[in-house]
């Protein structure tokens, strides 16, 4: 009976670990369909692995709304600025660098998760040169994040779906838009936008027209597919297909290899390239900002709204004189609210941010004008000047200047953050 017993035993457990193991496998399969594509692969390109589809998971998913105030400690410890040295300058930051002349080399501008539960596999963001942030629906905001030297980037990301104020963003860089697909509504069609901003479509080497001038990670297998990712390091947790949209990076090595159509590319196929200036700021002389009349900053408490919809993002800088720095949070907490990041510069500039429908499974999205004219604040040093921002065209870069005055903005030399707010909310009293 107990031999009974005991080969009864070792029999339950062999089928449960024949149930594990397909499950396992079945979770490590190749390109996850999206609900955002807009692309179609090359029918020559194969992938040997089950495919499994990611959970339909969007921007404007529920996410609490804390309204209660945590105390914000002192900062005793902020990332280290940047070092100034070397023959060349960046146009992005206005600091000398060794690296190379970035003078016909186009930076990347990538598009980063910032939901809150994307906040624990937020990783490099401290990597940019620039940073812009706006609302993608109701209480969420999504990074741009736009890198010169890209080539000598680490590991950054979540990358996530397109908005069309990205591409416009990007443009004024003349940079490389790098998004996870983009979104398709009765608002827009991001993917008819690419195509009439960044390039008409174009025949390939397969006789597709499908490929666009911008790298689309859902469909690049490099950024998608799971043998790929072991080689290339593009997806964090590549055993866990179920999460792979909050879960593709990107890293130097990758995008030059895509850029450079080393490796399969839809980009390189369409015509994409990384040639051609890239779009900088204008930069004080002696790298620091000359602000008269100026205004106290070291506390500045931003409130990303959006008319017709509830729902607060809250964001703070603190100026930490040691480093000359302010130091960011959000959702009014020191820690535990992703990447800890710091920047010479904060301009924080009104605009149009309404609620619009989006999709039946992205109910709600919001529309941010990023072009055209408004006013603003800007901030350096712990100081503050009301300005007023200038964008003529999609593919025109940002000016800014003192408000009232013909007299443009020198920023001060360093990385620089900014983010789009209703513009009734520029006034003095966030910041003090």
């Amino acid at each position: 009976m107990k031999n009974l017993i005991k080969h009864l035993s070792l029999l339950f457990a062999l089928v449960f670990v024949t149930a594990a193991v397909s499950m396992a496998l079945a979770g490590c399969s190749g390109k996850t369909p999206s609900e955002e594509t807009g692309l179609t692969l090359p029918a020559t390109q194969t992938s040997t692995t089950t495919t499994v589809a990611a959970p339909t998971t969007t921007a404007s998913e529920t996410v609490p709304t804390t309204t209660t105030t945590e105390t914000q400690p002192v900062v005793t410890t902020a990332p280290t600025p940047p070092v100034e040295n070397g023959a060349y300058v960046n146009p992005l930051t206005g600091l000398k660098t060794l690296n190379y002349s970035p003078a016909n080399s186009r930076p990347v501008a990538i598009v980063v998760d910032n939901i809150q539960y994307a906040y624990a596999n937020q990783k490099g963001l401290g990597q940019a040169d620039v940073i812009y942030e706006a609302l993608v629906a109701p209480g969420i905001t999504r990074y741009l994040a736009v890198v010169q030297d890209y080539e000598k980037l680490s590991t950054i990301g979540n990358v996530r779906s397109g908005r069309d104020y990205h591409i416009d963003l990007a443009l004024g860089h003349n940079a490389i838009l790098v998004a996870h697909g983009g979104s398709i509504t009765a608002n827009y069609d991001f993917f008819a936008l690419v195509i009439n901003k960044l390039g008409p479509k174009v025949s390939n080497a397969l006789g597709s027209t499908d490929a666009y001038k911008f790298i689309n990670t859902l469909h690049e297998p490099m950024f998608a597919w799971k043998d790929y990712s072991e080689k290339y390091g593009t997806i964090q947790n590549p055993d866990s297909r179920n999460d792979i949209k909050y879960d593709t990076v990107v890293n130097g090595s990758a995008l030059k290899l895509v850029i450079a159509g080393s490796v399969t590319s839809l980009f390189h196929r369409a015509g994409g390239t990384a040639s051609g200036a890239p779009k900088g700021f204008t930069f004080a002389s002696n790298g620091t900002a000359n602000l008269a009349n100026a205004l106290s900053a070291t506390n500045v408490d931003v409130q990303f709204t959006c008319s017709g919809a509830v729902g607060t993002k809250y964001v703070d800088f603190r100026y930490d004189a040691t480093t000359g720095q302010y130091v960011r949070y959000q959702d009014r907490k020191t820690t535990g609210a992703g990447e800890i990041l710091s920047f010479k510069n904060v301009i924080v500039l009104g605009t149009d941010v309404t609620n619009a429908k989006g999709t039946k499974e992205d109910p709600n999205m919001t529309l941010v004008k990023t072009t055209g004219s408004g006013s603003g604040y800007y901030f350096t040093d712990g100081k503050a000047v009301k300005i007023r921002w200038n964008k003529t065209s999609d593919t025109a870069p940002y000016r800014f200047y003192l408000d009232g005055t013909l007299t443009e903005l020198e920023l001060s030399a360093g990385k620089t953050y900014i983010g789009f707010v209703e513009s009734s909310y520029v006034t003095s009293t966030f910041f003090n």
